[in-house]
């Protein structure tokens, strides 16, 4: 009996163990060994202005409480994309950003119950912000205490399973439902729930691409949700692929194509989107002002994609997110105009044989897979000139 009663305890011990702290903190996106190779870039450019503008902008931001959770939920975007950076290349005044993470994170227990209405604002905004919360709990995982461990885990936790049930409109975003639900469940080791995130994610997205390549949705869509716009929509199949949960993405021939017609053929020649599906010219994804990390990993898709990825950025100007910071590489591929293409499950690009950004393009965009997909237009044989 003596016997039996000791294992019940130690049992029962184990078991109420964290599950994330099974493994050893940052795992999700970065190990702690990658800090001095971050550090040794942050005396060069642009590095070095990324590093001082995300310092600046996480000091100048602070969550109120008195402020609406529209307002709490943008500013939590903005520390969390930033806090990252400031912990990892900044060493001596980490325990400064870590006490104002702690605090700023506190905040989810105002912004979790207004997650979920019927609003965009409510749960895509809300949506890049956890995402990038996580990955900072991740990275100051080994600087908190316990008990602070504890009440943060807890307080992102109601929103990891509010994002995960999909109650009301949350259900109506899905990359960016399964991102949020996907990286908490990655953090907290939640193996079924990684799976049916994954595996969410990874349908709705591949629903809305043809055999080809080609973004159903148009142009600006797939700059939004997979240019980097919103992280949690952009970025949790890097935190897959790093992890080793999924690795079905940077190997993946149809997702390759996507790259390359995002970088080569959503955009003309001058680099403004053509405007098939809910777009208008404005805003190509090489000069997005929310980030744009994306385009810096495109060549691990297809080497064509890391080319087409060079030419549609130009002049390199990496924001100063950690994401950015984590995934820009001076060398990056030699950028390469894209020439003629057929996509035959989504369109003729023809372009004028020169590099010039003044050269002609004509492209008759015809997908064949069913266009109702959200953003689409009834718009087989439209044809857009470019000069």
């Amino acid at each position: 009996m003596k016997t039996l009663v000791i294992i019940t305890v130690v049992f029962v011990t184990v078991f109420a163990v964290s599950i994330a702290s099974a493994v050893a903190h940052p795992f999700l996106i970065i190990d702690e060994s990658d800090y001095p190779a971050m550090q040794a870039r942050a005396s060069q450019p642009p590095w070095n202005s990324m590093k001082s503008n995300a310092i600046s902008a996480f000091n100048s931001t602070t969550i109120s409480a008195g402020e609406t959770e529209y307002v709490k939920a943008g500013k939590m975007a903005t520390l969390m994309r930033t806090a990252p950076l400031c912990y990892i290349l900044d060493p001596g005044n980490r325990t400064a950003y870590v006490d104002k993470i702690y605090d700023s994170l506190l905040f989810w227990d105002d912004i979790e119950p207004w997650i979920g209405s019927d609003n965009w604002t409510t749960v895509v905004r809300p949506g890049k912000a956890f995402f990038n919360s996580v990955l900072t709990l991740d990275i100051v995982y080994n600087d908190l205490t316990s008990a602070q461990r504890a009440t943060l885990e807890s307080a992102l936790a109601s929103v990891g399973d509010k994002y995960f049930s999909g109650p009301g409109k949350v259900s109506s975003w899905p990359l960016n439902r399964w991102g949020c639900a996907g990286i908490w469940a990655v953090y907290s080791q939640n193996s079924s729930r990684i799976t049916t995130c994954a595996n969410n994610y990874y349908d709705r997205f591949f629903s809305l691409v043809t055999p080809d390549g080609v973004f159903i949705p148009g142009p600006d869509y797939a700059s939004a949700r997979l240019g980097g716009h919103v992280d949690s929509k952009t970025y949790f199949m890097d935190v897959l692929e790093y992890t080793g949960e999924d690795n079905r993405y940077y190997s993946d021939a149809k997702l390759g194509k996507f790259y390359e017609w995002l970088y080569g053929y959503s955009v003309t020649p001058f680099k403004m989107n053509y405007s098939f599906g809910d777009a208008i010219p404005l805003c190509p994804p090489g000069e997005s002002p929310y980030g744009k990390a994306a385009i810096y990993r495109a060549d691990r898709f297809s080497a064509e994609a890391g080319h087409l990825a060079s030419w549609c950025e130009g002049t390199p100007d990496p924001s100063a997110t950690f994401l950015d910071y984590l995934l820009y590489d001076s060398s990056m591929m030699s950028p390469e105009k894209p020439t003629t293409r057929i996509f035959p499950d989504g369109g003729a690009w023809l372009m004028e044989d020169n590099s010039s950004d003044r050269s002609l393009a004509g492209v008759l965009y015809n997908p064949k897979t069913d266009p109702t997909a959200n953003h689409a237009r009834k718009q087989v044989n439209s044809i857009a000139i470019a000069a």
